[in-house]
């Protein structure tokens, strides 16, 4: 019950920051588009069903902020978290690089899709290049704030380093880099 009250103080946290935080138009420059960090965290923290549930809370937050057709967001949220569950034996731990590559994988497939389905839904004309050129400059400064968060969050920046991120296979070759 605690873990779910924590997630959804971290939604609420994220979803405020989004709309106060990060600007709504930026022609040419990136914004970091929160919602996905939220689906990963939530991803690496959950078991498969409460992840989906949870990331379509994300999805109808987003959909409420939004001024497109209600429910696409929630649709394409839930469908996400049901594939970051289905990839998440592939990540094999919580290292910091591999949630940042989900956060960077997230960010990519929502910010193409949404425009898509949202102007398929409509008839409206897309501009492709303009939709991928925003798709990749909003992931990579989502992937950034996100592996900011995430090392923050696991307390390698500031109180030290914590080796058991760094090397995730003790029985590896690769030794940690702390001792």
């Amino acid at each position: 019950m605690l873990r779910h009250v924590g997630i959804l103080l971290m939604i609420y946290l994220g979803l405020v920051l989004q709309t106060s935080l990060v600007p709504v138009e930026s022609v040419g420059v990136g914004r970091p588009f929160l919602p996905a960090i939220l689906m990963v965290l939530i991803a690496a923290g959950c078991e498969a069903t409460s992840s989906i549930l949870w990331s379509g809370v994300v999805g109808l937050l987003v959909d409420g902020l939004s001024t497109e057709r209600l429910g696409i967001e929630l649709a394409l949220a839930a469908m996400i978290g049901l594939g970051l569950q289905w990839l998440r034996p592939l990540w094999r731990s919580n290292s910091p690089l591999a949630l940042v590559s989900m956060i960077l994988l997230t960010c990519v497939i929502w910010r193409i899709a949404s425009p898509m389905v949202h102007g398929a839904l409509t008839d409206r004309a897309i501009d492709v290049h303009l939709v991928l050129t925003d798709a990749v400059q909003d992931s990579m400064w989502t992937a950034v704030i996100g592996g900011i968060v995430i090392l923050v969050g696991r307390g390698l920046v500031g109180r030290g380093s914590s080796t058991k991120w760094i090397n995730p296979n003790p029985g590896s070759r690769w030794q940690p880099l702390t001792r």
